[in-house]
Parts: structure tokens; sequence; C-alpha cells
């Protein structure tokens, strides 16, 4: 059964993965731009044209005017605004565009992606290592179930998860334990007909199990 652990744990890998290219984008970025301030000119140019894949600069450099194409495109580009543009000497035809602001919001993207990745595996993971702990060396236990109810305080892709409560006479302390299961994307009802759960718990610690319908 699908569980919600499962698509955090995918989740927080796949902001980390985003968080990191953005972040190598804009060492890349960086790179050029440290390149051109290296030597390089400055001058005053403006936008001619914006677009995805079409967006044009005219500007001035040694008593000529040069109209330059960049890849660099953002909705906050407008006809007319100015922008300043780098050359080397010797070759103003050959200008850049200044992408500083483009390096900072990589920079600040990238930070926020791999942030929230790594809080994501944070959260998710230690449960994770518990889960394969106890699968490994947990004591299996017959539970019986007392309620199966989607939380509705949460929603992951738009779906409310299911949890199943439950209740066990701890095998070594012999005192009645309440549990209950992770976030379930999908409803366990059919799974568990007969009012039963097995739950593998942790013969020296009772506040560590695991629902096996989570499987």
């Amino acid at each position: 059964m699908k569980t919600a652990r499962g698509v955090l744990i995918l989740t927080g890998i796949l902001f980390l993965v985003m968080g990191l290219a953005f972040m190598g984008a804009s060492f890349g970025v960086r790179e050029t731009l440290d390149a051109l301030a290296d030597g390089g000119i400055c001058v005053q140019g403006e936008f001619i044209s914006v677009g995805k894949g079409d967006t044009w600069i005219r500007y001035q450099a040694e008593g000529k005017t040069y109209e330059i194409r960049s890849s660099t495109y953002s909705s906050d580009m407008h006809v007319g605004d100015p922008v300043t543009v780098w050359y080397q000497p010797g070759n103003p035809g050959r200008g850049r565009m200044d992408h500083w602001a483009v390096w900072g919001v990589f920079m600040i993207v990238g930070g926020v992606f791999s942030l929230l990745g790594l809080g994501f595996l944070i959260a998710v993971l230690p449960k994770a290592l518990m889960k394969r702990s106890l699968m490994m060396n947990g004591t299996p236990v017959t539970a019986q179930i007392t309620d199966i109810s989607q939380n509705m305080l949460v929603a992951i892709n738009h779906r409310h998860p299911y949890v199943v409560h439950a209740v066990l006479i701890h095998p070594y302390t012999g005192q009645e334990m309440k549990v209950k299961s992770g976030f379930l994307m999908q409803d366990p009802s059919s799974r568990l007909s007969d009012g039963t759960v097995e739950v593998l718990v942790d013969p020296m610690r009772d506040n560590r199990y695991y629902m096996k319908i989570e499987e």
C-alpha cells in the first residue's frame, strides 16, 4: 500500500536534486559574470524585444550601436527597461547582459529547494530507518482495530490520508498499548475486514512500533 512516508521521501529527494541543480547553474552564471567583470566594460542598454527565446538588447559602445540576443527571460522584463551590458575592450559587439539578478534568483531558489528537500528527508528518514529495524527484529503482535478514518486536517496531493487506530497487549510489559498507522493514501478497510492488524513492536521500547498495513 502506498504510504505518505514514501511520497514524502520521494518529494524530499526531488526537491534536493532540483535545489542542487539550481545552485550548480548559479555557479556557472557566477563564473561567466566574473570573467566579464575581469577587465570588462559595462554600458547601459535597453530591452527592445522581450519574450521566451526572443529577448533583444540594444546598447552603444565605442561610438557604435549594437543589438544582442539574450537567452535570459523573466516576466518582470519589459521593452524599454534599462539593462546593464558587459563587453571586453576591443570587442564591443559581443556584449553580454548582466546576470547578477539571475545569479541571485538561482541561488535563492536553489537554497530554498535544497532546504525543503533536506527538511522532508530529516522528518521522514528516521521513521523509515525504524521501520527497517522493526521489520528485521520486531516482535509481531495482533492488534484490535478501533477506528479507520481520514485525517481531514492534512492533504497530500489534494487527498486526505487514512489512519488506522488499534490497541494491543504488549508482549513483554503486559500493558494495553494504543497504536496508529502512518498516513495511508488508500482506504485500507478492504484489507482489514477481520478487525485486526499485525503490528511489529520493539521488545525493549514500547514507543517503537510499526503497523504492517503500511506495506
